[in-house]
């Protein structure tokens, strides 16, 4: 296998930063990677295109999906699901319509727990729509702020309803706007075509609905659906099905890469595959060593990612 050009490593590169919405990371690589040349009078020459082929440049096209992704998900990262929804139909108009979703294959769920991200993976437009909902439920019920960045515990908030009661007027129209939530969840969850899946999406809800019934849900046995992981796994799974909207790869070139790179390493360690003389592995000092007559010949050691990273 021959190594890789400094073209591709750069393209690799540029793939990854531009996915992971690293745009001005992905502009100033671009820039600084670039071969310059000195012409005839002296002066300096950018010779971008013809080094790093297809990232020559990066389009105003992508970097407007990009700022639009890092946008979406840093409304869901800070709880304002409702701003996110409204950037999203706005911009990509089918990526929540039940109705699309419903037009759909079936997709196979994963199993959850009790309080497990349900369909982490799934790009379903209706199961989109249910969790950003879910998610905005949760958020409509959470009665201790949590900020994003997080603050350090000094500064964290205390309960909001804290010193009410639950005859106070604005608990129970809050009450009631919540009941009225759930409700609608029920209605959207009876929608699914597949009696699977409404089953599941059914226990999700009950466990999810269940946080009306604590004062504070935060420390109610429902709290985790009120933790930044949830918001974090929503964050994902609406970043992934942008990105399939738009034609787009969901893992970063890079990833694929290092996944294959794992799962051979494993299989030749697993297989007790020989190692060929000279053959250059982690630390980087390591080189086979000639094995004498009548030995037998070292076979590949078992992977480790960090002295993989470092040699």
């Amino acid at each position: 296998m021959r190594p890789s050009t400094p073209e591709e490593l750069r393209s690799l590169v540029l793939d990854y930063l531009t996915h992971s919405g690293y745009i001005r990371s992905a502009q100033t690589f671009l820039s600084d990677s670039s071969v310059r040349h000195i012409d005839l009078d002296g002066n300096e020459v950018l010779d971008s295109k013809r080094e790093l082929g297809e990232y020559s440049e990066l389009s105003e096209t992508t970097v407007k999906q990009v700022h639009l992704r890092n946008q979406i998900r840093h409304e869901i990262l800070c709880g304002r699901v409702n701003e996110a929804v409204n950037i999203i139909n706005e911009c990509f108009p089918l990526l929540l319509s039940m109705e699309e979703g419903m037009n759909q294959e079936n997709e196979t769920m994963q199993s959850s727990s009790k309080t497990e991200y349900l369909s982490p993976t799934s790009v379903n437009p209706a199961h989109l729509l249910l969790n950003v909902r879910i998610q905005a439920f949760v958020e409509a019920c959470r009665t201790v702020p949590l900020e994003y960045p997080p603050k350090n515990e000094r500064e964290k908030s205390t309960p909001s309803s804290e010193g009410k009661h639950t005859e106070d007027p604005e608990i129970i129209d809050q009450q009631t706007a919540l009941l009225k939530s759930a409700q609608k969840l029920y209605a959207l969850a009876n929608m699914l075509p597949s009696k699977k899946e409404n089953e599941r999406y059914m226990k999700e809800l009950k466990n999810v609905v269940g946080l009306i019934a604590y004062r504070v849900p935060e420390t109610s046995p429902v709290a985790e659906y009120l933790s930044q992981e949830h918001r974090d796994a929503l964050a994902e799974q609406v970043d992934r099905a942008i990105l399939c909207r738009l034609g787009l790869p969901v893992i970063p070139r890079l990833e694929l890469l290092m996944r294959e790179n794992c799962t051979i390493w494993d299989f030749l360690h697993e297989l007790k595959t020989p190692l060929k003389a000279g053959a250059h592995l982690f630390p980087a000092e390591y080189i086979r060593p000639t094995a004498s007559k009548g030995e037998d010949s070292p076979t590949c050691p078992p992977l480790s990612i960090p002295n993989f990273l470092d040699s």
